[in-house]
């Protein structure tokens, strides 16, 4: 038998019999409909997000981007030089053993006594090359801003002025540049400049920062101290330490993260303490390793000038010297350096510390080759004496650094107070200070005549007039008698 089937209860049933309706589902139009209402709404508003976002992204990729000609030749020099550094060039043996020869002959120079006469020379060739636009170097801007400029003639030109943002901010900064090494010189930022600073070094895109020596005395560091610690300059940038590698090379290695708005970069910053040369070769290799290697490196020191057209000078040397594998001509980037910004290496006394530093950086890339160069007491003076004078010029203020030279000073580019034998040598160069003996009365005058003549000859080697000297009876000239004796008694 079939069992009858029961009738579906209808609506009014329904509502009438609240028992008929199941507990856990509410009922038609109660909350239960909201909630998977809301639920359908954020999923759709989700969905919907994300296809927005989808068909930007889309739309950023189909979108062609343009590039300027200008953009175009900045990606090729960049990856021309980027495959250029990759080579070593000293592998080649003609190179490598050229450049021994002149390290050796650099060695030998030293002190150079010519540097700063070649130095003049390379700068009036610059000058009568630049024509009307080199003898209008104007500086208006940093003269329209006395109170930010720390040493009154260490400012920039308008021409390489470094600007940043719309231009309304003033910053003592230089942009230089020799062929593919691009340098910012700064003046050490004061308070109220580290937010304009910070704007500078990611507007370039810098990726090195040297600080050369400490702070200057009366200003606070404008960067944090030990890993983890972060400052916050001006309420908008916000820099923070990453890493810290004290080294043992003269310098402190630290990565730093700067941020300004939603801006930010990381970048490395070397402390230089000292010794140049060995912090040459860290700033070489960073400098190789950049992203770019037509981004600027940016170099501080107290006026933005004084050591930072030794260090400046340095690398790009060094640089240049990675490149090609042959010795770089010291003598033009100096003076390229010098004809882009003012009070750079303007003393004669830092272009043989320029001279005696490489001269020590190409030694300690060939030891690094296991080359041996052999170094002249000379050159070793040299290099002291150049040591000596840069922890001097450290300690010293910055106007004593950059004064102009004197005419005692042309004449002798590494004299110093201690008459060291650098100073000897070249005062031994110099026509005033050398000295003319007068001759003793008693010491006659040797003519042509007296060699041919025996009683002569016999009355100048008696044994009674140098009774000191074993040989004095010895003639000097018996081969040239011998031979007169042998033509003649063939006659």
């Amino acid at each position: 038998q079939q069992k009858p089937v029961a009738a579906e209860p209808s609506a009014t049933d329904r509502a009438s019999s609240g028992a008929s309706t199941p507990q856990h589902l509410p009922p038609d139009g109660a909350g239960g409909g909201l909630a998977k209402g809301s639920n359908n709404n954020s999923c759709r508003s989700l969905l919907d997000s994300a296809a927005e976002d989808t068909a930007a992204a889309a739309a950023a990729v189909l979108t062609p981007s343009v590039l300027t000609s200008a953009e175009r030749e900045l990606q090729v020099a960049e990856a021309a030089l980027r495959k250029q550094s990759g080579v070593d060039k000293l592998s080649d043996n003609l190179l490598f053993n050229q450049l021994i020869a002149d390290t050796e002959r650099l060695g030998r120079r030293l002190p150079v006594s010519d540097a700063w006469q070649q130095h003049q020379a390379a700068l009036k060739g610059l000058t009568a090359a630049g024509g009307v636009q080199q003898t209008k170097k104007t500086t208006t801007v940093a003269m329209c801003h006395p109170m930010q400029n720390r040493a009154p003639q260490c400012v920039p030109y308008d021409a390489n002025r470094v600007t940043v943002g719309d231009d309304a901010s003033y910053l003592n900064a230089s942009l230089l540049h020799w062929q593919s090494t691009r340098l910012i010189f700064a003046q050490q930022p004061n308070k109220s400049q580290l937010s304009t600073f910070y704007k500078m070094l990611l507007q370039y895109g810098c990726e090195l920062l040297c600080q050369l020596g400490p702070s200057v005395s009366g200003l606070p560091p404008y960067w944090p101290d030990a890993k983890g610690e972060s400052a916050v300059y001006s309420g908008s940038v916000e820099v923070s330490v990453r890493a810290v590698h004290p080294g043992d090379v003269g310098c402190t290695e630290r990565v730093i993260a700067v941020r300004v708005g939603e801006a930010s970069r990381t970048l490395v910053m070397l402390q230089v303490h000292s010794d140049y040369p060995s912090a040459i070769e860290r700033a070489c290799q960073v400098l190789s390793d950049q992203r770019s290697p037509l981004r600027p490196v940016c170099l501080v020191c107290p006026d933005g000038s004084a050591k930072c057209g030794l260090f400046g000078a340095l690398l790009a040397a060094r640089h240049q010297l990675k490149l090609d594998g042959k010795m770089p001509p010291l003598a033009e980037i100096a003076a390229s350096l010098a004809n882009q910004r003012p009070c750079v290496l303007a003393d004669p006394q830092q272009l043989q510390q320029l001279y005696s530093n490489f001269h020590e950086i190409c030694q300690i890339l060939l030891r690094k080759k296991g080359v041996l160069v052999r170094q002249s007491s000379t050159s070793a003076a040299a290099t002291a004496q150049a040591a000596a004078a840069r922890v001097a010029s450290e300690k010293s203020s910055p106007a004593h650094s950059t004064k102009p030279p004197t005419k005692s000073e042309s004449a002798a580019p590494a004299a110093s107070a201690n008459g060291s034998p650098a100073k000897d040598f070249l005062q031994s160069l110099d026509a005033k200070h050398i000295r003319i003996e007068p001759v003793p009365e008693d010491k006659r005058r040797i003519r042509r005549e007296d060699f041919n003549s025996s009683a002569s000859r016999e009355s100048r080697l008696k044994p009674e007039q140098v009774p000191n000297d074993p040989f004095s009876s010895l003639d000097p000239l018996w081969s040239h008698h011998k031979q007169q004796a042998a033509v003649e008694n063939k006659k």
